[in-house]
């Protein structure tokens, strides 16, 4: 009986690659996070204006510490989580395993401890002049690469921030009651440069 080594080869180079476009931050949310509270974090509230990218996971990083956070399965109507204060970009955004980078401007955005922070609608294919335009791309890792060494080598969509904070607001508020007397405040997101 002669073995074939392809199909092992095969499977060993998919795991190395699978390796690349995982995001290996934890997940932390506002209902079972037993490490933020409203004295040591703030809760991100948010959504994706493009329902075609409903289900998306978005990785937050903190420009600071260089610490990423990820939230998996962001819904269309609303997403939020709990981040420490600080100043965070989004570094990689996308259904599945289909990581979009940052090109150029990255959207940023502010988070205070003890605050409901809105950080906006998130709308995918932006025009030209639309304020806090900020480009993203396919995501490209070498073999064995870690995620913060992956490049993005060209834009592939335009991306900007709508604000429906009291919308959006209300309707995080109604679906966590344990919430509803928490100050709100806007932490709109900005592309930078």
């Amino acid at each position: 009986m002669k073995l074939s080594s392809t199909p092992l080869l095969l499977a060993c180079m998919g795991s190395v690659i699978a390796g690349c476009t995982t995001l290996p931050s934890p997940e932390y949310t506002v209902t079972n996070d037993e490490k933020f509270n409203l004295q040591n974090a703030g809760i991100i509230v948010g959504s994706i204006d493009d329902a075609a990218y409903a289900g998306a996971d978005i990785q937050f990083r903190d420009t600071s510490s260089g610490s990423t956070y990820t939230i998996t399965d962001a819904n269309a109507s609303e997403f939020s989580m709990w981040l420490p204060a600080g100043t965070y970009s989004v570094s990689a955004i996308g259904p599945s395993k289909a990581w979009l980078g940052t090109y150029s401007r990255p959207l940023t955005f502010s988070v205070s401890n003890g605050a409901i922070n809105y950080i906006g609608d998130l709308s995918y294919g932006c025009v030209q002049q639309s304020p806090n335009l900020a480009w993203y791309g396919q995501r490209y890792c070498g073999i064995g690469s870690l995620p913060e060494q992956c490049t993005t080598a060209h834009p592939l969509t335009s991306m900007c921030i709508i604000d429906n904070q009291q919308q959006a607001v209300n309707a995080f508020k109604d679906r966590f009651s344990q919430f509803a007397d928490t100050p709100q405040m806007s932490a709109l997101m900005t592309s930078s440069e």
